[in-house]
């Protein structure tokens, strides 16, 4: 017999009602604790506080459907079962599945709800949540540097440490695009990228040390899609390489260390990202923000070694052994005025040394045409920074509409920031020359049309095949693989909601309880078990490993996609089958 309207109302009137209060109950109390963590790391103030709840609670309600649902269920058909309507209704011919319609249909809304919210409206307000976390990333610097004296940045295949004695962020230092912190006892660190050691893993070899009383660090973003780039000015510090041979080392007034790139916090995560985003990743993993920023790395490395190589092959000229920094205002000429040896270039250095004990190596300055100094050197070291935007920007589909930058809006020609060290160095200062152990030139280049065009050339897939990189196969495998879990997560999170619900039913007309805490005790339990599948599967998915071996350019890759997607639907499948099993026991009574 098919179940009446009045009776369906009767049952899914009471099921709506104990849905939504658990939900909202649920998602209130979710919304606390997601705002707890931030809270004490980061010190919100009010306004912060006030916008993280708003923003978490639409994410929350949808995180709590199926629990809320799997409750209404448990908790509606254990009173009816308790009460003998359960009973009644078997009497006038009502099978259990009839009875059971009005969760059934309750479930299916929910499901589709939650696919609705997960796949367009979760992403849109976790992404605000975050945004507002790292609105000041100067005050989340500070905090970190408070509370742990250090604050670490990955930067492309490289790494940055800062270690500070007190960090403070003055009012009158920020700027619209620009954020600042004044660091008390600051050390900079950087390392070399990362060597495979003989035991397998990645040994991080530190390379410079940057040391001040004071330093001032900004952090900067051109426009909302350019990576946020780290530069700091130290006030009476000194700057040691590891290596003290042919390096810039000793006390100085001030110098500069950076700018670098830093990782966005808020662009890469899946978790802030449509279904129609997720979909143009698993297409095109190009246009990841991740993949995007090792490909930046990697070809301002490349115009960079580019660059010095040029200038090497200018010095080794058996005619005129010279070469010519053209900058803004004025021209440097770089010559060799006796023996020296081959230039080396080395871990984006280029070393020139004089073969006898004299000074061999001058650089002359020409402003419009009038020769201003003359420098005389017996080694010099010279570096170039690739300032600019290596590749274009993969612009985000979470990105704002008022936050998309013009398209006209430019960022300039590419340009060099050359250093040049003199070691062993006579400086003319005025009508008069003074010697010095280390003297730094710093001026600004125009990049070489052959060094630009590397950037047009060299696109992801140049460098997973050309360079293999572990750290690099390794996070272009873990997005793909981040990607095609969270769409099955948010699939299999959704259809849980209908499988809950029938196992809700189930469990209800077994126990017979209409008693809060026993519903609560009966059905948290396959809840958390789905849940726990689905967050394992995905951290499951996303633990890639690449194994490589020294002097090989062959990397094996250790891929757990498939059984991290096992275990994400693992859960659905157990609880359908618990669920199945239940009903079936019920028809045969």
């Amino acid at each position: 017999m098919r179940i009446s309207w009045t009776l369906f109302w009767y049952v899914f009137k009471d099921l709506l009602r104990i849905f939504v209060l658990t939900g909202l109950a649920l998602a209130g109390i979710m919304s606390f604790g997601g705002l707890l963590r931030p809270l004490t790391e980061n010190g919100l103030d009010g306004s912060q506080v006030g916008k993280m709840l708003a923003y978490l609670l639409p994410a929350m309600t949808t995180y709590s459907l199926p629990i809320a649902a799997l409750f209404a269920t448990t908790m509606v058909y254990g009173r009816l079962s308790a009460d003998n309507e359960l009973t009644a209704c078997r009497a006038a011919g009502i099978s259990y599945l009839a009875v059971s319609l009005p969760a059934l249909v309750l479930g299916l809304v929910a499901a589709l709800t939650s696919l609705l919210f997960l796949c367009f409206v979760v992403p849109v307000f976790t992404f605000k949540v975050e945004k507002v976390v790292y609105a000041n990333l100067a005050n989340l610097v500070a905090n970190k540097i408070e509370r742990t004296h250090q604050i670490k940045f990955p930067s492309g295949s490289k790494s940055i440490n800062i270690f500070a004695r007190k960090a403070v962020v003055p009012p009158d230092l920020q700027k619209p695009g620009e954020q600042a912190v004044v660091l008390m006892g600051p050390m900079f660190v950087t390392y070399e990228p990362p060597l495979e050691s003989d035991e397998g893993y990645l040994r991080y070899i530190p390379k410079d040390f940057y040391m001040a009383r004071q330093a001032t660090a900004y952090i900067r973003q051109r426009k909302p899609t350019s990576p946020v780039e780290l530069e700091a000015v130290l006030d009476g510090g000194v700057v040691i390489p590891r290596t003290l041979k042919g390096g810039q080392h000793g006390g100085i007034q001030q110098a500069h260390f950076g700018p670098i790139p830093l990782p966005s916090p808020l662009r890469e995560q899946s978790k802030f990202m449509n279904i129609t985003r997720l979909k143009q990743l698993q297409r095109d993993p190009g246009l990841s923000q991740r993949i995007n920023g090792y490909v930046q790395s990697f070809v301002r490395f490349d115009q960079e070694q580019a660059f010095l190589a040029t200038v090497a092959n200018g010095l080794r000229s058996a005619a005129t052994p010279q070469f010519t920094f053209q900058a803004e205002d004025s021209a440097f000429v770089l010559s060799a005025t006796g023996p020296i040896a081959p230039p080396v270039l080395k871990s984006g250095e280029l070393l020139v040394n004089s073969r006898s004990p004299g000074r061999n190596l001058r650089l002359e300055q020409y402003l419009h045409g009038q020769r201003v100094s003359v420098d005389e050197m017996h080694d010099l070291k010279i570096r170039a920074h690739a300032e600019g935007e290596a590749t274009a920007d993969a612009e985000p589909a979470d990105a704002e509409p008022d936050s998309r930058p013009d398209a006209d809006a430019g960022t300039g020609p590419p340009r060099l920031a050359v250093h040049l060290d003199l070691v062993d160095a006579l400086v003319q200062a005025g009508p008069n020359s003074a010697p010095h152990p280390n003297f730094p030139r710093d001026f600004t280049v125009a990049m070489p049309p052959a060094v630009t065009s590397l950037a047009r050339s060299n696109d992801f897939r140049y460098y997973k095949s050309h360079a293999p990189n572990p750290k690099f196969v390794e996070d272009f495998v873990k997005i793909i693989n981040d990607v095609v879990s969270e769409m099955h997560a948010r699939a299999s999170f959704a259809f849980s909601c209908f499988i809950l619900v029938v196992t809700g039913c189930a469990l209800g007309m077994m126990f017979k309880s209409g008693n809060f805490l026993s519903a609560f005790a009966v059905s948290v339990v396959p809840a958390l078990v789905s849940i726990t599948l689905i967050v394992t599967g995905q951290h499951t998915a996303t633990a890639v490993r690449v194994i490589s071996h020294l002097g090989s350019t062959n990397l094996k890759v250790i891929d757990p996609l498939h059984a991290g997607l096992a275990l994400i639907w693992s859960g659905n499948a157990a609880v359908l089958l618990i669920a199945l099993y239940l009903m079936r026991r019920l028809q045969r009574q």
